[in-house]
C-alpha cells in the first residue's frame, strides 16, 4: 500500500484487496488520492464493494497507522472502508504528541474519511481536520460516531 501511495498521481484510485495489512511506518497520504477498500473484483471507485471489518491495517504499536497531511489533500482524497488499529502516536519520539494513533490529519489537508473504523489506537486525542469535525470519545465511552475526520484511541466508525 506504500508504495502504491507513494507511486500514484494526484486524482488516481488505489483499491486495496480486503486482507489484513501490517505497517511498521506509518502510512502517508500528501497529495489527492482516492484509497478505498475492495474484495479484489471490481476495477472502479463507482463499482468498488468497500468493508472496513474486512480490509485492517495494524500497526505494531510503534508509529501511527496513517497520516494524512498538507494543504494540497483536499476533500478529493477519500480514505474508505478500512479498519486502522495498533498504532501509536506517542512512540514516535514525541511524549506530548499525542494526536491521531490511528489516523492523523494535519497541515491543512481536508480529506473525506468514511466507511471506516479506527480502534486499539493511541492515545485518545482526536486530530483535526480541517474545519471538518473530528470524533472523540465521550468521557468513559470507548466508542464514538463520526463524519469526516479522526479518532485516535477509542473503538469509532466514520
Amino acid at each position: 500500500m506504500a508504495s502504491a501511495s507513494a507511486d500514484a498521481a494526484a486524482g488516481d484510485t488505489i483499491l486495496v484487496k480486503y486482507g489484513l495489512y501490517l505497517v511498521t511506518d506509518d502510512l502517508g497520504l500528501n497529495g489527492n488520492r482516492c484509497l478505498g477498500s475492495d474484495d479484489g473484483t471490481h476495477t472502479s471507485w463507482d463499482t468498488a464493494l468497500p468493508d472496513s471489518s474486512q480490509c485492517i491495517i495494524a500497526a505494531d504499536a510503534t508509529c501511527r497507522v496513517m497520516t494524512i497531511t498538507g494543504s494540497a489533500v483536499t476533500a478529493a482524497t477519500t480514505l474508505r472502508g478500512f479498519t486502522l488499529s495498533g498504532g501509536d502516536a506517542t512512540s514516535e519520539g514525541d511524549p506530548s504528541n499525542g494526536y491521531g494513533g490511528g489516523l492523523d490529519i494535519n497541515g491543512g489537508a481536508d480529506p473525506i474519511v468514511e466507511r471506516c473504523r479506527m480502534t486499539g489506537n493511541l492515545p485518545g486525542i482526536p486530530s483535526t481536520a480541517g474545519t471538518r469535525p473530528a470524533a472523540s470519545c465521550p468521557a468513559g465511552s470507548t466508542s464514538a460516531s463520526c463524519g469526516p475526520g479522526a479518532s485516535a484511541g477509542c473503538a469509532s466508525w466514520c
